[in-house]
């Protein structure tokens, strides 16, 4: 398979001199390009001057690094993503507390147990990759000719953290997400249908972790990530779509 960099401008010059030494056989400036987020499915970027560069193989340690030397809003689109998952695990703990008064026994204890997890989890991930691996390709991009290849071995090191964080965090989530399933199926104040939609939304996440712990950012890691991120996403949506109609219905329980 031959290995593709998909740069702009930023990181051009760079991945020019570098990306042949340590394997990128191609690069390409200028184009739209595929991002593949720990934390989310494939989604098309369109073509774009300012747009950051991204990675075409994000476990190809080498491609992802020219590509994060050239990206400026590395720090802030990260801390953006740690908000967001912010406001989703607090949605899941005040589903907890509601579940838990209404009896919801073991599971939304467990469920709730795994929620606070995943947020230290995630708040880690995002320290790890948006932060400190940013801080460490900067520094092997600037880096003499003589200290290049250490800089980089300090920064492969930094990505293998990210990654044993990046596995632990899904299959955590995931398994926090079944169990809220489990305790959503086994009361009456939400419709089935989003228990079973946190089960299918959570097993393959967690798969998916235990996939990653293995192979990294793998394809195949990735095709079982794909679907059950997207599928997570449409059950935290309609989640919070239940949880405020419950708020406003006088019954206090959403219709099935």
């Amino acid at each position: 398979m031959i290995n593709v960099i998909r740069m702009n401008a930023p990181g051009s010059n760079l991945a020019a001199v570098w990306a042949p030494r340590y394997g990128i056989r191609r690069v390409v400036v200028g184009v739209g390009a595929i991002h593949r987020d720990r934390f989310g499915p494939l989604a098309p970027c369109p073509p774009a001057p300012a747009k950051a560069p991204i990675p075409a193989d994000p476990n190809n340690a080498a491609e992802a690094f020219v590509a994060y030397a050239g990206d400026r809003l590395w720090v802030a689109s990260h801390l953006a993503q740690l908000t967001g998952i912010v406001l989703a695990l607090a949605t899941l703990l005040v589903l907890g507390r509601q579940l838990e008064t209404n009896g919801g026994g073991v599971w939304v204890r467990l469920a709730s147990a795994g929620a606070i997890a995943s947020l230290a989890l995630a708040a880690a991930l995002q320290a790890v990759d948006g932060i400190a691996l940013r801080a460490m390709v900067e520094n092997w991009a600037t880096a003499v000719a003589g200290q290049k290849d250490s800089a980089f071995q300090s920064a492969f090191a930094v990505r293998q953290v990210e990654i044993g964080l990046a596995s632990v965090l899904s299959l955590v989530l995931g398994v926090a997400a079944a169990l809220y399933g489990v305790a959503l199926l086994d009361g009456l104040k939400y419709p089935r249908w989003a228990g079973g939609l946190a089960i299918a939304s959570g097993v393959p996440t967690a798969l998916s972790g235990v996939v990653m712990a293995s192979s990294g950012f793998s394809d195949l890691e990735m095709a079982i990530n794909m679907p059950a991120s997207a599928l997570l996403l449409v059950w935290l949506l309609a989640l919070g779509v239940l949880m405020w109609w419950r708020d406003r219905s006088p019954s206090g329980k959403p219709a099935a």
